[in-house]
């Protein structure tokens, strides 16, 4: 079945020149705070040019998307108590991140020094944590139905705008819209391989699990297609 008339289109990345491109007010606010720690509203708005008003406005912004977090402080002297802006760990995701390449550099290592079998092993004992602790929050889950959507909940939560559909009777799909361990997976195609052994084995027997897209492949997205048997279509 066909999922979509772009399946098989790559994205192509941006011509712009990301060195090139000027700071946004929000990036220079985030990377002073990031290079110099906790700031006050007055010290924030001197560093960027703009009004105390400005700066806090743009503070409070950030403090809405969880970037940034305030504290009160008492003052020096007799003034005022002020409030100090600092960032957040989840602001860490707005900075340069290279744990891909660091992942990537990690498993040549290892197939380099150790050999593909080992590697192999390193890769299954990690696809048996995640399966385990899918296991345990699929336990709740009355019908195949619910498990699969349940099975899509979890696979959202770790990073993969999962999405899962009934198709017809007894067939579903489920769709991983983005693949946050692209880079390892390209480097090592068994990360593939585990991931429909794993749904097989939590869906159990009475499912057939096929996969039906690959982004490895050039498709938009992996899919995966899901056959339940007579006895279990309740």
């Amino acid at each position: 079945m066909s999922l979509n008339n772009h399946s098989h289109i790559k994205a192509h990345a941006d011509p712009q020149d990301d060195s090139a491109r000027k700071e946004t007010p929000r990036e220079r606010l985030l990377a002073y705070l990031k290079h110099h720690g906790p700031q006050t509203t007055t010290e924030a708005g001197a560093a960027m040019g703009i009004t105390v008003e400005a700066a806090r406005q743009q503070l409070q912004r950030l403090v809405s998307e969880q970037l940034v977090t305030v504290e009160t402080v008492p003052a020096s002297g007799r003034g005022r108590p002020q409030k100090r802006w600092g960032l957040t760990s989840l602001a860490t995701t707005e900075f340069p991140d290279a744990h891909a390449d660091v992942l990537v550099g990690l498993i040549q290592c290892i197939q380099e020094e150790f050999g593909a079998a080992p590697l192999q092993r390193v890769i299954c004992h990690h696809s048996e944590r995640v399966r385990l602790r899918y296991e345990e929050a699929l336990k709740g889950c009355s019908s195949v139905s619910a498990r699969i959507v349940r099975l899509a909940e979890l696979r959202r939560q770790d990073g993969y705008m999962a999405t899962s559909e009934q198709l017809g009777a007894g067939l579903f799909r489920l769709t991983e819209n983005h693949c946050p361990i692209h880079s390892a997976a390209s480097s090592c195609e068994d990360f593939c391989c585990l991931e429909l052994q794993m749904f097989q084995q939590l869906l159990g027997p009475e499912v057939t699990v096929r996969r039906s897209h690959h982004a490895m492949s050039g498709d938009r997205c992996c899919a995966y297609e899901m056959t339940v048997g007579p006895d279990s279509q309740a």
